[in-house]
């Protein structure tokens, strides 16, 4: 990692160097960041077609032990965030505005870290209700606003808004609709209403309000015009969608009406991997005979891709003569994934809308299946697994991506708690619980670190789909069994990272002790956190007469 990052500091046009540190940063994370170059990582942040956000991580982790953003956050600590932020945009610690690491960080991916997230929240109040129009006319402060506006544009206006910030929105709001002409330089309450939420519904209602060629500065109207051009593409790609069937189960229905209102992931980059990679990866499951398809074309299932990143990293993994499908119950989350493969080239996915339950209205099997969270968000999970294995061919492949009961205990006592009060779900409310989270005070012991610490906490749409989804079946190992076996399918082994199979070979080291179940059950008992964040796991159906 450390020499990856020198190299890109030295030369940053060396993509295999940042297509490598994303992918090791992915895996690990440095405890000693002392030997990693700021400048290698704010370069390979400017690649596309590699995953941004574990470099994000490490960038945030790098910038947060040195000044003036580490003395930012110990006045935070000490004096308070709003303090930390008016000592930051107006005070010595403005050298900080223009950091090129930090404003690429904020720009290519979503925050993680707490501390960062309460001075981000603190500095985007002093923006809104303490800054004058003069300060907000300087080039390091308006290049931080426009960095600032893509972080809450990234975690989908995730953090929490004051009385006060509500209270002068509203006259923001009112300033700018009394003058819609004053679009010729800087737009500072524009700018401001966009750190608060989408400005492209505004301009949508008033499309002569702003000359959108003339916005200044030009580092916002950049903003405004990806966004927009993203919106009109999903917005054309939905027609062009298929559906199979209707979706007429009441869970379905749930399941998709959160999913219609909050698409998840809204990822903005992925590493696009090697057109051999998943047949190598295949080869840690089952031998060449059952990997003969890959010689011919063959059909590939993505059941419940949500917004494609799965379903695109597969499309390039399983190389060009698959011939992928790709099925949701969200026409937005589909428009989200199919804009995406277009961007990123991925020509061999078709998208459809339709329910696991419907696959039997499908003409078509498949040599692999992958169904990855999903299963778990239906009424009857082992009725979805019986569906698509009627879908995959004698010899056919199926992964599964399930919660586990052990893994998710922090998340149990959470849903269990909130049930109990019976509040009901929107952004507001997401916004103010995961505050009270953060500031460790619901008062009902709902408090624990691991909720915070999970990635899917600092995004809207994917703190949701953590705590607040409104279907949820956690499983165990025993369970997952009886049902493989009442399908006739074979479990070819757990996926799971190389530390964790040398544990497990530790603690049972006879030979395929990995492809007994039974074991795994004592691993995981033993060892709670392994699949906290599901099980992920292949398995094969048996060929006739085998």
């Amino acid at each position: 990692i450390e020499r990856l990052s020198q190299a890109l500091a030295v030369d940053a046009g060396q993509r295999a160097s940042a297509e490598r540190l994303s992918v090791l940063l992915k895996r690990y994370q440095p405890v000693d960041l002392s030997g990693v170059e700021r400048k290698g990582l704010a370069a390979a942040l400017g690649f596309i077609g590699i995953d941004h956000q574990p470099i994000v991580r490490t960038g945030f982790a790098l910038l947060k032990q040195h000044p003036p953003l580490a003395e930012a956050l110990d006045r935070g600590r000490q004096e308070g965030w709003d303090a930390a932020a008016r000592w930051l945009l107006r005070g010595s610690g403005k050298g900080a505005l223009g950091d090129r690491l930090l404003l690429a960080c904020l720009a290519k991916g979503a925050n993680p870290d707490i501390e960062l997230e309460l001075l981000l929240t603190g500095m985007r109040k002093w923006l809104l209700c303490e800054a004058r129009e003069s300060e907000l006319r300087q080039r390091p402060v308006y290049e931080f606003v426009c960095a600032l506006i893509r972080q809450c544009a990234n975690n989908e206006y995730v953090f929490v808004e004051s009385a006060e910030e509500r209270q002068r929105l509203g006259t923001v709001a009112g300033q700018w609709e009394q003058r819609p002409q004053a679009a010729g330089d800087a737009i500072q309450d524009l700018m401001l209403l966009a750190l608060y939420g989408p400005i492209t519904g505004r301009l949508a209602e008033d499309p002569g309000a702003v000359d959108i060629a003339r916005l200044r500065p030009k580092a916002f109207r950049d903003i405004v015009t990806e966004t927009l051009a993203a919106e009109d593409a999903e917005r054309r790609l939905m027609p062009t969608i298929g559906r199979l069937g209707n979706i007429d189960d009441n869970v379905s229905r749930r399941v998709a009406a959160q999913y219609e209102a909050n698409p998840y992931p809204r990822w903005m980059s992925t590493t696009i991997p090697a057109p051999t990679s998943k047949r190598d990866h295949l080869r840690r499951f089952v031998d060449d005979t059952s990997l003969a398809f890959f010689g011919r074309p063959f059909d590939v299932l993505i059941a419940g891709c949500g917004t494609g990143q799965h379903a695109i990293q597969a499309a390039f993994g399983y190389g060009p003569r698959a011939r992928l499908l790709a099925t949701d119950l969200s026409l937005a989350s589909l428009a989200y994934g199919a804009r995406m493969a277009g961007v990123l080239g991925a020509d061999n996915i078709r998208f459809l809308q339709a329910d696991i339950l419907d696959m039997a209205g499908m003409d078509q099997d498949f040599d692999v299946i992958e169904c990855v969270g999903v299963l778990h968000h239906m009424a009857d999970p082992a009725e979805g697994l019986r569906r698509l294995v009627e879908r995959l061919r004698p010899g056919g492949l199926l992964r599964l991506g399930l919660y586990s009961e052990f893994g998710r205990q922090d998340i149990a006592r959470f849903r269990k708690a909130r049930a109990e009060t019976g509040e009901s779900v929107d952004g507001d409310t997401i916004r103010r619980i995961r505050r009270e989270i953060i500031d460790g005070d619901r008062g009902d012991g709902i408090w624990d670190e691991e909720l915070a610490g999970r990635v899917d906490f600092f995004t809207l749409s994917a703190c949701r789909d953590l705590l607040f989804h409104t279907q949820e079946r956690r499983t165990t190992i025993p369970e997952m069994s009886g049902q493989l076996a009442a399908l006739d399918m074979e479990f070819r082994g757990f996926d799971v990272r190389p530390q964790v199979r040398d544990r497990f070979k530790e603690r049972f080291p006879r030979d395929n002790g990995w492809l007994d179940m039974r074991q795994w059950e004592i691993y995981e008992r033993e060892q709670p956190s392994t699949f906290k964040g599901m099980y992920r796991f292949w398995c094969r159906k048996m060929p006739s007469g085998e």
